[in-house]
């Protein structure tokens, strides 16, 4: 898509006055209500599209954002809940630890581990001692796995029962719950009657001295009844099954999830919330499946608290959807269908001009008054700040240059007298330290006197004036190649010299803001340059093969957003000037940006 921006005037532009052209009202049987007709019509699909947007809003975040937080809800009370069961469990454990601990720590016990008198058995390990602390298994086993007393008590019967896992002689040394040292065992063990919690301590003094001669292992088993001692603690439902025995409730996959990654396992019923975990035993192998049912009150009561607030909003949105009619009829469509015969006639002019004169007194005719003057102020200060620009660039430029003089021949002097100064004051210093001072000092000097220059280079090229354009523009394209990895290709033909050099000024900056707009916006590495003189005008082309830009189908419509403002501001010192600009740019097909100054002779003030 190609737009050509061109002004033929070059110099200083004349303040004229917009045109004039004469008008009569549109010859429409009634204008007034049919605009206002349409209006109604756009204002009603408007309101219903907006209340048809809010209920759809607030269905989308009932769905997703407020129902889904009572399920939320739900799931972290049932995580909660599964929780305390396995608290419950532990806290069991640490209890049945705990009481271990008192009876393996003890004088007596540490006498009845070495020589096994009767009198302690009589005294402390009656079936009166299971029934009393609900402790199903009591054994005390020597060090190298000898049984010195052991048994295994039915709590309801009080009768002895026998437990495989347990042997009444001789345990193997590679049981579970015994250790060479002193560690202490407890947790879950998964006996042939059932799963057990279990402790294991040495035996020690009262003073927890040793050395231990054997080990104190207790046990009680997690029956019916127990379970149901913990669901009255818990104020849980909860079930517990042994890995071997679990059903089909639960598919292998998901069990193997429990096993891994997955520590809770969620299944939704229609009254309930079902949440799984997997309970290890002391040897951190899976054990129990723990099964805890939790009632969907929270997300039933949820569904209903929703339900209720959408029909109150969907009656709210109703109510003011018919209060905005009436109001905005009364406010808005009945004022602009009184503009609406202005905004006609200016569309129907095919130009900004001034409207004829309209004798009207009401607000019709002081709208139509004000737009004239708008018009004429509109007209004014666009011809006068054309004006401004071209005197604020030769300006700009005549001060970039006096600038730029005054650092190299008064600031960059003195810096090199200094530094030559401070030169040969180190070769002459005595001391080793004042001379590498005096050399670090000369460095700086010398990396300031660089900057100097650069900076003189950047405010005003001396060489676009002593030896021309092209000269200038390949220290330019030198430039972007060290400092912006920017590969530039330069094809210039020799551009005459005048004596203000104002044609090759505006030129190099053209081309320098261009390339900067590359770096910045294009997403490329490579530019070409061509700068050609035909039919009396210095035309030059910027392309590049970056992502390129949508141009807009006016050329007025230039620098009318924040990216196009640089083009904008090239277009208007062209036009002061008499140049064009050309602009032929696709996105994803690169941009290639023609510009033309006349040879004029313009002075630099």
């Amino acid at each position: 898509m190609k737009y050509r921006l061109r002004n033929k005037v070059p110099g200083r532009t004349a303040f004229t006055n917009p045109p004039h052209f004469s008008y009569e009202a549109p010859m429409s049987t009634s204008p007034s209500k049919q605009h206002s007709l349409s209006l109604q019509k756009k204002l009603l699909i408007t309101l219903v599209i907006v209340a048809l947007g809010f209920i759809l809003a607030q269905l989308l975040v009932i769905n997703f954002f407020v129902y889904p937080s009572y399920v939320a809800l739900e799931r972290n009370k049932g995580k909660t809940d599964i929780e305390r069961c396995l608290n419950a469990l532990g806290r069991e454990i640490h209890y049945l630890d705990k009481f271990t601990h008192d009876w393996s720590s003890w004088d007596d016990s540490y006498e009845f581990i070495v020589d096994g008198n009767k009198d302690y058995i009589d005294s402390n390990l009656q079936t009166s001692t299971f029934v009393d602390n609900e402790i199903h298994l009591i054994f005390y086993v020597g060090a190298r796995g000898s049984v010195v007393w052991g048994k295994a008590v039915d709590l309801e019967s009080e009768g002895t029962v026998q437990i495989k896992d347990f042997p009444e002689k001789t345990w193997p040394l590679y049981h579970h719950l015994l250790a060479s040292d002193d560690r202490i065992i407890s947790g879950l063990f998964m006996s042939d009657c059932g799963p057990m919690l279990v402790a294991s301590r040495p035996i020690l003094h009262t003073d927890h001295t040793g050395p231990s001669h054997g080990r104190l292992i207790m046990g009680r088993l997690l029956n019916e009844d127990y379970i149901k001692v913990l669901q009255e603690q818990t104020q849980v439902k909860w079930t517990m099954t042994p890995m071997d025995q679990v059903s089909s409730e639960l598919t292998s996959a998901e069990i193997e999830l429990l096993q891994g990654s997955e520590k809770l396992k969620f299944r939704v019923q229609s009254d309930a919330l079902i949440v799984y975990t997997i309970y290890n035993d002391l040897r951190e192998k899976p054990a129990l499946l723990l099964r805890a049912e939790i009632s969907r009150e929270i997300s039933q009561q949820g569904l209903k608290t929703v339900s209720y607030a959408f029909m109150g909003s969907i009656l709210g949105v109703f109510s003011i959807f018919t209060l905005l009619m009436v109001f905005l009829n009364r406010i808005i469509v009945r004022p602009v269908s009184i503009l609406t015969r202005n905004v006609v006639t200016i569309r129907d002019s095919e130009n900004l001009a001034l409207l004829g004169r309209n004798e009207s007194r009401d607000e019709i005719g002081v709208l139509h008054s004000e737009i004239n003057h708008l018009i004429e102020k509109l007209f004014f200060y666009q011809q006068r700040l054309r004006g401004l620009s071209s005197q604020l660039l030769v300006s700009e430029e005549t001060e970039r240059r006096r600038f730029a003089s005054e650092l190299h021949d008064r600031i960059g002097q003195t810096l090199t007298i200094a530094k030559m100064r401070l030169d040969a004051l180190g070769t002459t210093a005595t001391s080793a330290t004042d001379r590498e001072e005096a050399v670090e000092l000369s460095g700086l000097l010398g990396q300031l006197i660089q900057e100097a220059r650069t900076l003189t280079f950047e405010l005003s090229p001396p060489m676009l004036y002593e030896i021309g354009l092209c000269a200038a523009l390949e220290w330019l394209v030198d430039v972007y190649k060290e400092q912006h990895e920017l590969t530039v290709h330069l094809q210039c033909c020799e551009v005459p010299k005048d004596d203000n050099s104002t044609l090759a000024v505006m030129a190099f900056q053209i081309v320098r803001e261009l390339l900067m707009n590359v770096v910045k916006h294009a997403r490329t590495d490579e530019v070409d340059i061509e700068i050609v003189i035909r039919d009396d005008e210095l035309l030059i082309t910027v392309s590049d093969q970056g992502i390129g830009m949508a141009v807009d189908r006016s050329a007025e419509l230039i620098g009318s957003s924040k990216k196009a403002f640089g083009l904008f501001s090239i277009r208007e010192r062209l036009s002061n000037f008499g140049g064009s600009l050309v602009i032929d740019s696709k996105p994803g097909k690169g941009t290639t940006i023609t510009f033309a100054i006349p040879f004029y002779d313009i002075e630099l003030d």
